[in-house]
């Protein structure tokens, strides 16, 4: 219980300390750790399965990825978002007569199938 606990607690300080550039991420994760401690502890209080303390770690940390997630959907700050600045985009190359991703981030350009195309000198791919 202990060590499940203390996990528990690292893990939601680690997602907090990644998410500090975007606000509402790390608002969200705070309170989804806040909601779901307290709704942990009252479900291991109320079934006797588990100690108050573990329910309340474990909702924690459910709560702290959910609220994370969410924040970040909202920050458009996750990598996984369309919307996000890191995105690529798709671009058809006629002379090619193929498609390839642009990564925003570094300026590479990789193929469809994921060979790189094309990245300027210098940058690490």
């Amino acid at each position: 219980m202990r060590i499940l606990t203390l996990l528990a607690a690292g893990l939601t300080a680690l997602a907090l300390a990644a998410c500090q550039t975007s606000p509402n991420t790390q608002r969200g994760a705070v309170r989804g750790a806040a909601a779901g401690a307290a709704l942990g502890g009252i479900v291991g209080a109320v079934s006797g399965d588990v100690d108050v303390a573990e329910g309340a770690a474990v909702g924690a940390l459910a709560g702290a990825a959910a609220g994370a997630y969410q924040g970040c959907t909202q920050d458009n700050a996750c990598p996984w978002s369309r919307q996000s600045q890191q995105h690529s985009e798709l671009i058809y190359d006629q002379s090619a007569d193929r498609y390839y991703y642009e990564n925003y981030r570094t300026g590479c350009t990789y193929w469809r199938n994921g060979d790189l195309r094309y990245c300027p000198p210098g940058t690490p791919y």
